[in-house]
């Protein structure tokens, strides 16, 4: 019993003596760590648990850029007892501080201290940009993407004509603090290939961006002459543009130009402005109607460029300058169905020169600056064809005929042969015609007239114009003589001889002894004619062809004379055909149609060859022969005829026994306004009582 209990207790000595020596903490070791980099690093460490309580909740490694990390820091679990761990993603030439830690429900337990520091890595760099590529010169900027962790100690841009520069080549050294750089690299040479790398020095040495290259400018200025306008006799506009400079300062630019071609800056030449863009230049001194080239011309540092030439002429000095009034003669102003027969319907006579001195006397202004001027004093002829003027008239002229407009021009292509006037109201000759017909309201003036066939006389005092109004041809002529001119004034000739100046005799062409220049003969009261040599009238045809002593073409019937008047109208051209006769030359002579007012006369016409749509009938007017526009209030009496028979025709007008202005007979075959040609033959003209 007593070994027994012995035994017991040494047992239960032994069992407390064990207990008693478990371990209670755990041992921590933190070595040293180790492949260092500039963002990584290996931890190494050992971790012997606690034997006393073997629940673990943690173990690993803390770190921090701070002594004596903690759980609360960054934290690297790692289990087991020799424990290794890569740490990444660090920052670069750091010092961080390292232990290793255990964690169970007794706390937490740490090892020992370790401190490293991480490398000095590589510096990231780029180039990010290059502009304003000059001849000499061009932008760069440089990026830093990273330091690396070091101190920068130098900075910028290293260039050269060979690939992969270094900083032995040459550089640009940047000093910004911040890592978006920029900086213009010059003193280059133009039109040259150059190859430039960014470069960052640190603690480690020097580190290079990715290669670029950049050619600078050739210096080539692009431009153009772009137009050549407002020629006149001794300059012109020209406007030029310059797109590109080429890379080079544009010092100097402008026009140049010659007479033979290919102009440069050693022939006359102009400066304007030192820009690129569009310009423009005033080109004169010129000499009048020559032929120049003109080129632009810009200069830069690498030269002087050229644009395009373009040729001109100047225009010659026209004859036109100078101050104009109507002819004053017969035939100043006319019109026809067309240039060739501008005549056939009208002209004036010398004496419409002096009953419209109002139309003569106005001037019409062409001045060297290409303004012009229509210059009509107090009065001046008012055409009854105006709808607000009751009846034709010198007075105020209407507006804006007035030449009210002081601000109209006129330009002259002598080659053309045309005269252009523009500016509402200004008008040559008659204010009423224009270019697509004849205006009845002044409302519809025109902006602008073109006038044709201008033509001078050798002296160049003499100007002749026409107009052509409607599409159908019809035409108006002008003609004017240069103020001060003998044809700017009444003519003081006397043709005749008979002391009465041929403006105010009435027959200039045979001398007389009457007031008016006639002599005191003439038909009389009592016109007639048998055409057998018994008559007392003078035929004057108007685009007809008449014989007065024509083989009667049918002796029959109540005509057996052996001669007749023929009268042929071609047609063509002979709108208006007729044949007719004054009372006396000078016109003053008239009808007395209170007692005498029957005209009879007989008629033959034959079958036509060709078939007429006129009718078949024959006309026979009385008119003023004295009035510039006869035809107006003149009156007619139409009676139809057969063919191919001699028959008397009476023309009864007595209907107009007032009137006392007439001195005129007219006689035309199918009526007016038309070109059909007609052949008819007359006998025994009587006029008298019915």
């Amino acid at each position: 019993m007593k070994k027994y209990l012995i035994i017991c207790l040494l047992t239960f000595l032994y069992s407390c003596s064990v207990e008693e020596s478990c371990e209670q903490f755990p041992t921590l070791t933190t070595e040293e760590a180790n492949n260092i980099t500039d963002k990584s690093v290996t931890l190494v460490g050992k971790i012997i648990p606690p034997t006393c309580d073997k629940n673990i909740t943690s173990q690993g490694f803390v770190y921090s850029k701070t002594e004596l990390p903690k759980v609360d820091d960054n934290l690297i679990e790692k289990s087991g007892t020799n424990i290794s761990a890569e740490l990444e993603n660090l920052e670069q030439n750091t010092t961080y501080y390292v232990r290793t830690f255990f964690e169970n429900t007794e706390g937490v337990f740490y090892g020992n201290e370790i401190e490293f520091r991480t490398n000095i890595g590589d510096v990231l760099l780029s180039i990010n940009n290059i502009s304003n590529v000059r001849t000499e010169s061009f932008n760069v900027s440089l990026y830093i993407n990273s330091l690396g962790g070091g101190t920068i100690l130098k900075k910028g841009i290293c260039y050269s004509t060979t690939d992969n520069p270094t900083i032995n080549d040459s550089k640009l050294e940047l000093n910004s603090e911040n890592n978006n750089l920029s900086g213009t690299i010059d003193n280059l040479i133009f039109n040259t290939v150059y190859y430039l790398r960014g470069y960052v020095e640190n603690e480690n040495g020097f580190f290079y961006s990715e290669g670029l290259n950049v050619t600078t400018k050739d210096g080539v200025i692009s431009l153009s002459t772009t137009s050549v306008g407002n020629i006149t006799t001794n300059s012109i506009n020209v406007s030029g543009n310059i797109s590109d400079d080429g890379g080079s300062t544009i010092t100097l630019r402008g026009f140049c130009w010659n007479k033979t071609g290919n102009p440069t800056i050693d022939d006359d030449n102009n400066q304007n402005g030192d820009d690129i863009g569009e310009f423009s230049s005033l080109v004169n001194g010129l000499e009048s109607n020559k032929r120049y080239y003109v080129k632009t011309y810009a200069q830069n540092s690498i030269g002087v460029f050229y644009g395009n030439e373009i040729e001109f002429k100047t225009k010659s000095v026209s004859d036109i300058i100078g101050r104009w009034v109507l002819l004053h003669e017969a035939g100043a102003l006319a019109v026809g169905p067309n240039l060739g027969n501008v005549t056939s319907w009208w002209s004036n006579d010398l004496a419409f020169v002096k009953t419209r001195e109002c139309l003569f006397d106005d001037v019409y202004e062409f001045n060297a600056d290409q303004s012009f001027n229509n210059i009509v004093g107090d009065a001046t002829w008012l055409e009854g064809t105006w709808e607000s003027v009751p009846e034709e008239t010198c007075g105020t002229a209407l507006a804006p005929f007035d030449g009210s407009n002081k601000n109209a021009t006129w330009s002259h292509d002598p080659e053309a042969g045309t005269v252009t006037l523009n500016g509402a109201g200004a008008f040559l000759g008659i204010s009423k015609v224009h270019n697509t017909g004849e205006l009845t309201d002044p409302a519809g003036v025109k902006e602008s007239i073109t006038y044709s066939g201008v033509t001078f006389s050798e002296d160049k005092n003499y100007m002749t114009l026409h107009i052509q109004y409607d599409p159908a041809g019809n035409t108006w002529q002008f003609k004017f003589a240069r103020e001060g001119s003998d044809g700017a004034s009444a003519p003081t000739t006397d043709s005749d001889g008979d002391g009465v100046a041929d403006i105010d005799d009435a027959c200039p062409e045979l001398a007389g002894t009457e007031a008016n220049g006639c002599p005191p003969s003439g038909v009389g009261t009592d016109p007639t004619d048998d055409f057998e040599g018994n008559g007392n009238i003078t035929w004057t045809p108007d685009a007809t062809t008449i014989d007065v002593n024509f083989a009667n073409p049918s002796k029959s019937g109540i005509n057996t004379s052996d001669t007749v008047l023929q009268y042929v109208d071609a047609g063509e051209g002979a709108q208006y055909a007729n044949m007719n006769f004054d009372l006396n030359e000078a016109k003053t002579d008239k009808f007395d149609l209170t007692s005498k007012n029957i005209i009879k006369v007989k008629v033959f016409v034959p079958t036509p060859v060709a078939p007429i749509v006129t009718p078949k009938q024959i006309s026979v007017k009385l008119q003023d022969g004295s009035s510039s526009a006869p035809w107006e209030g003149q009156v007619e009496k139409v009676v139809p005829y057969e063919y191919d028979v001699w028959q008397e025709l009476t023309f009864d007008f007595s209907e107009f026994s007032a009137e006392t202005k007439f001195s005129r007979v007219v006689v035309q075959f199918n009526g007016e306004d038309n070109y059909e040609a007609v052949t008819a033959y007359i006998d025994d003209f009587t006029y008298g009582a019915n």
